[in-house]
């Protein structure tokens, strides 16, 4: 993808501003450029810049030939959650999982592209039927593994429970037996609490927001829900009648790229191209999303 330029447009009829306005521009060092983008957008388009070319990884003749094999990859992406990945007014793919999947596309000599207009349940869904090839941010469950194979992982998830900040403490998800609670619906939130705790009465919501949403509607006393994505959510919406009570699962999901089971070799390619993004380039990749 394309960066956009940002521009002054000027009148016509005043060709002297624009050349006043060139020469100002002109005159501004880099450094200082880059310290106004800091400020506005929280990382530094010198320090990653995603349109720069990038020299290929080196890959085998077997490798190579299988990526000709397969010129185009179809991704399934969820829709709605920011920000690990989501799609935009413009449908285009934003996310952290985004900026991995053009680094790679890059460097590996690939061509990962979205399906366009899936909810996350169409893209579950479409997952068995082999109509989406590569999931490029999701966490394991037995269901997913039956049909996919991973990649090394490239950033490990939380998940909390949330309630009103008027409600007394949850201090584990047994405290949650018996009580409505809200998740993110084929999210592994989900799949956990029916298997650990299938006496919790589960709200099955389409995005994080809508979980949110039911507990403040009183629909349901917590939620499950990731925890950057909760954050977020409660910071951008100016949401203050929520609370963070109690981290679960006891530790931290590993995000992977998932590859249909009958393509072991993409798992192999992108475990390569993953290796090739440096820690820097990764802390970069979180500052500017999260």
């Amino acid at each position: 993808d394309k960066p956009t330029n940002l521009l002054y447009s000027i009148r016509k009829d005043w060709p002297l501003l624009t050349a006043i306005i060139n020469k100002s521009l002109a005159s501004q060092p880099q450094e200082k450029k880059n310290r106004i983008f800091v400020r506005c957008f929280g990382f530094s388009p010198a320090e990653f810049d995603l349109s720069k070319g990038e020299e290929r990884i080196p890959l085998t003749a077997l490798e190579q030939a299988w990526i000709k094999a397969h010129p185009e990859i179809r991704l399934g992406v969820d829709p709605k959650w920011q920000p690990m990945e989501f799609i935009d007014e413009k449908g285009k793919h934003q996310g952290i999982s985004s900026d991995y999947v053009r680094i790679l596309n890059r460097r590996l000599g690939l061509k990962m592209k979205i399906v366009p207009n899936l909810s996350w349940t169409q893209v579950m869904d479409a997952v068995p039927k082999r109509d989406v090839d590569v999931l490029p941010g999701v966490a394991t469950t037995p269901e997913r593994e039956k049909h996919l194979n991973y990649s090394e992982p490239y950033i490990f998830i939380d998940w909390v429970i949330i309630t009103r900040i008027d409600a007394p403490k949850i201090n584990s998800l047994a405290d949650l037996v018996g009580r409505v609670t809200a998740v993110d619906e084929g999210y592994p939130s989900q799949y956990r609490i029916e298997k650990q705790f299938p006496k919790i009465p589960l709200l099955l919501e389409p995005t994080t927001l809508d979980a949110l949403q039911s507990v403040i509607d009183g629909k349901a006393e917590a939620a499950v829900v990731e925890l950057s994505a909760a954050t977020l959510i409660m910071h951008s919406y100016r949401i203050h009648s929520l609370k963070i009570d109690q981290h679960v699962f006891q530790h931290n999901d590993p995000i992977a790229f998932a590859v249909r089971n009958d393509w072991p070799e993409l798992v192999q390619i992108l475990n390569k191209g993953l290796a090739s993004i440096t820690h820097d380039e990764r802390e970069t990749i979180e500052q500017k999303w999260l």
